[in-house]
């Protein structure tokens, strides 16, 4: 959600989308294994399983890893800890259009 926040901020238009089917269906195989192993690989937490940080800084200069966290950016302890990481993603994701200098 709040990364289409930051492009419409942005002046991006942000059209949204849903997945069609329930997440108990398998995903087409050349759909999810390039969402999980490019996209999904650039921004996560090292406490996630699936995540692979020399795999994501080879995709990219842009990686924001955060220590403890999940698939989901949630850390242990407090619910608070969990928002304020939320606010270091937000924050990477405007460095980031910024380094790129999006919108030109």
């Amino acid at each position: 959600m709040y990364a289409g926040v930051v492009a419409e901020r942005r002046g991006a238009t942000v059209h949204r989308h849903w997945w069609s089917r329930q997440p108990s269906e398998p995903f087409e195989p050349e759909i999810e294994g390039w969402v999980c192993d490019e996209i999904g690989g650039l921004l996560d937490g090292i406490g996630d399983a699936l995540w692979d940080g020399a795999k994501a800084r080879r995709l990219s200069p842009y990686v924001l890893e955060v220590e403890g966290a999940d698939h989901g950016m949630q850390v242990p302890g407090p619910v608070g800890e969990s928002v304020a990481v939320l606010g270091r993603v937000v924050t990477a994701m405007d460095e980031f259009l910024d380094a790129i200098a999006w919108p030109g």
